[in-house]
């Protein structure tokens, strides 16, 4: 590919003997062509291969495009670093995916063999404007279980709650700990699922991740040990530097590279920061933190050639404003006299979908992507925003983006609270219905504790007909369920050992076969139906669609094509379409 080719080129070789001198500066680049050279030059095989690379800009939007750009070119791992969003009052908590994502790339730059393997990492100023803890914290703050461990559960649960977890009856967020008789259940923050270690006396017996949400183990997740590091929030949690902390340049000044993209933004940025945290010693603070990244001999890279008389070298990258979103007929015939004249193209694409569209549009105009006259044009899929021309390789990267004019609309998912079914659990008030998987209909009591089999523990008290009550175990409460029914009217309580649940349980399974059946018996009259076979799309359907403002979702392009699919059908459309107001069904 383009890459490969640009490896071996003249330019890149100019280039690294510019960063290897006194005051390393690279101008002329444009669009994505930062994260296209980064990857040509951080050849695993070759000079500079080794060691980890730091990229700051001045936004967290801008790291996240030259992220998502890195890792459309290279294979090298990328991996973000992004800046706390807090108020950082007393009470406040760190966010946990991003405590993970700092302390992984702080616990990876502090291994001793990480110095030579080739790692990019991608941070807005403000993220390397806060504080990071230093070797030395990282080294003590590790802790290891394994099984086979001599080790006392509560004594675990106390030592965790020494280095900052919370105590709580059921694990359901980021560093919570809860010790229940044989079972000890910990929520590294550093960690994707929370851990479930079972003792057998107090020897380890197994490990496992489970499911906040329900409280079950997850299949398959087994582990023989299990690292946990819990970094105390004074060294992990901080606003900014005030001149003597640890920072990210510490960890990468010895063993790697700093580029900062734009650095008048980055300093300007920098200043703003410093002045709104700080007011009355921001500038000063601000200055010695300058200081000490020019101290670290960063790589100054911006789109502006590098000025006469100014060291540097400008590279010979440029805009592709002329494809960008004018008449398809025009773009398509620009691409095949440059592709007659020698010229070679890469164009992105969405996703694979959009990519096999794209396609058929090119196939309309007699253009088949790597064979005959178009051998020198590939279509590949990544989310490149903004292509450039390559002068030394007379080649460009192009966008779909560009082509088409497509706006970027960035749509942010936020996790949704895990544990709130199970925290429901809780809160019940005494005297509500509850049901149980075994026993039926009960009513809530409350919840007791008492020693069982030499153990404390803590179990949820449920009564059933003739008094009867069944003690749940807190570790079990998956087995109950809130009771909803229809009606004003109490329940009748089940017998526990008795055959009205059973009864029940039957009519409800032979009443949802009787359902499925009378599915079945419509869906089969719909099928014998003839519907209405539109034709397949034609190229002014294709243009339509890909000149389309705004950029797809990955389900909106799922459901378009099964609709398509649909509709092409002999049989009619049986098809309903789920979302929230706003997220583009129409």
């Amino acid at each position: 590919g383009l890459i490969g080719s640009y490896r071996q080129s003249g330019e890149l070789e100019a280039a690294r003997a510019c960063l290897d001198g006194p005051r390393p500066s690279l101008g002329g680049f444009s669009g994505a062509s930062l994260a296209f050279f980064l990857a040509a030059w951080k050849d695993a095989s070759g000079p500079g291969g080794g060691g980890p690379v730091l990229v700051i800009t001045a936004t967290q939007e801008e790291a996240d495009e030259t992220q998502e750009e890195l890792e459309t070119f290279t294979r090298i791992p990328v991996r973000a670093f992004p800046a706390w969003e807090s108020l950082f009052l007393p009470e406040s908590v760190p966010d946990p995916d991003i405590y993970r994502e700092r302390l992984h790339v702080v616990e990876l730059l502090a291994r001793d063999g990480c110095a030579g393997e080739p790692l990019f990492i991608v941070a807005p100023i403000h993220a390397v404007i806060q504080p990071v803890p230093e070797r030395s914290e990282l080294a003590g703050a590790r802790w290891s279980l394994r099984k086979g461990d001599e080790r006392r559960p509560g004594a675990i649960c106390e030592e965790l709650v020494r280095k900052g977890f919370r105590s709580v009856a059921l694990v359901e967020a980021c560093g919570e700990v809860s010790s229940r008789g044989d079972i000890l259940d910990i929520f590294p923050l550093e960690a994707e699922c929370p851990l479930r270690v079972e003792f057998f006396g107090d020897t380890v017996e197994s490990i496992r991740e489970f499911d906040p949400v329900t409280q079950r183990s997850l299949s398959g997740s087994e582990k023989d040990s299990v690292d946990i590091v819990h970094v105390e929030a004074k060294a992990m949690h901080s606003p900014c530097y005030r001149g003597k902390e640890h920072i990210l340049i510490d960890h990468i000044a010895s063993r790697g590279r700093i580029f900062v993209k734009e650095p008048g933004l980055v300093e300007e940025r920098a200043e703003k920061i410093f002045r709104n945290l700080l007011p009355k010693d921001g500038e000063e603070v601000c200055a010695l933190f300058l200081d000490r990244l020019r101290s670290a001999r960063p790589i100054a890279v911006q789109s502006l050639p590098i000025a006469a008389g100014e060291p540097g070298l400008s590279l010979r990258f440029s805009t592709v404003e002329r494809f960008r979103g004018g008449d398809l007929g025009q773009i398509v015939k620009g691409l095949t006299d440059r592709m007659a004249a020698g010229h070679s193209f890469e164009i992105y694409c969405e996703g694979s979908a959009e990519a096999k569209r794209f396609r058929e549009i090119l196939k309309d105009h007699d253009i088949e992507p790597g064979a005959g006259p178009a051998e020198r044009l590939r279509i590949r899929v990544g989310p490149v925003r903004r292509g450039f021309d390559i002068g030394e390789l007379r080649a460009a990267v192009l966008t779909t983006r560009e082509l088409f004019n497509r706006h970027i609309v960035r749509r942010v998912r936020r996790k949704a609270a895990a544990g709130r079914a199970i925290q429901s659990f809780l809160e019940l008030d005494e005297g509500c219905y509850v049901v149980h998987v075994a026993h039926g209909i009960g009513r809530f009591l409350g919840t007791e504790s008492f020693e069982k089999d030499g153990v404390h523990q803590e179990f949820l008290s449920l009564v059933f007909r003739d008094g009867v009550k069944v003690y749940v175990p807190i570790s079990k409460i998956d087995l109950v369920q809130k009771y909803i029914g229809s009606g004003d009217r109490p329940p009748i309580l089940d017998k526990v050992g008795g055959t009205s649940w059973s009864r029940k349980k039957e009519d409800v399974e032979s009443a949802l076969l009787d359902l499925a059946s009378d599915l079945l018996e419509i869906q089969a009259m719909r099928r014998e139906k003839p519907g209405f076979a539109f034709p397949a799309d034609t190229e002014w359907q294709r243009e339509l669609e890909a000149a389309f403002p705004f950029e797809e979702t990955p389900d909106q392009t799922d459901v378009s094509a099964a609709i398509k699919s649909d509709m092409e059908s002999p049989r009619p459309m049986d098809r309903l379409i789920c979302g929230d107001v706003g997220y583009g069904k129409t």
